[in-house]
């Protein structure tokens, strides 16, 4: 990442049925939103994340990852042990990214899609990308 530095910021959310969701936004020096991701605890010890986006022009420069990386200290402050994501078969690029990061396969439902898992990292998100309220 170069140029100013995003702002991370959480707004959590209590739906019905489904918990508590936290989203996760990051925002460029003008506000723009150029990256989200919705974590939940989901139980055993275990957070999920999904829809991570991450805008066309931000891609390929290490928002996602940093996004991922709150995503974490969220999950280990709720004391989740783990992290995990659905990802359609059909996804390449988004399992490869995962792979990268240490993502695992898991399990395959019945429709195809993946369970990929990892540890939560015990390092905490990058110090420049402090969680913002």
């Amino acid at each position: 990442m170069s140029g100013p530095i995003p702002t991370i910021n959480s707004l959590a959310l209590v739906m019905p049925g489904q918990g508590a969701i936290t989203l996760l936004t990051m925002t460029d020096a003008l506000g723009k939103v150029i990256a989200t991701v919705q974590v939940q605890h989901v139980g055993l010890r275990v957070g999920n994340f999904a829809r991570l986006y991450v805008a066309d022009s931000y891609r390929q420069k290490g928002y996602g990852r940093a996004l991922l990386g709150a995503a974490d200290k969220l999950a280990r402050h709720s004391g989740n042990e783990a992290l995990s994501c659905i990802v359609p078969p059909s996804n390449l690029q988004a399992q490869a990214f995962y792979r990268r990061l240490g993502f695992a396969v898991v399990s395959v439902w019945e429709d195809g899609d993946l369970l990929l898992s990892r540890p939560v990292m015990k390092e905490a998100a990058p110090a420049d990308l402090s969680l913002k309220p």
